[in-house]
């Protein structure tokens, strides 16, 4: 009930809310793939790069070999690099 909710938040927008719920799920079952992976694209919608990583990381310790999981910590580190970049229209400090 609570992941269907989580994704139900997160579908419509309701990043933080969706977050809570997916956090439930993991409380009360703390091996399912589906919620770390969901709750890993809330997290990084809200900029929470490393915390969405740590999702995934732990994914992987229980499925190492999922193509999912790694194609997803591939995005999220292309992800991580997006995010340390300055913006190209920064302005150069002067003397």
């Amino acid at each position: 009930m609570h992941l269907n909710l989580a994704h139900a938040l997160l579908q419509t927008g309701r990043i933080s809310e969706a977050i809570d719920q997916f956090n439930v799920v993991l409380r009360l079952q703390p091996d399912s793939i589906d919620a770390r992976y969901a709750l890993s694209y809330a997290l990084e919608k809200e900029g929470r790069i490393p915390e969405a990583t740590a999702q995934i990381k732990t994914a992987l310790d229980l499925h190492p070999r999922d193509p999912d999981l790694l194609a997803r910590m591939i995005d999220l580190k292309d992800a991580q690099r997006q995010q340390a970049k300055p913006p190209a229209h920064a302005p150069v400090p002067s003397k």
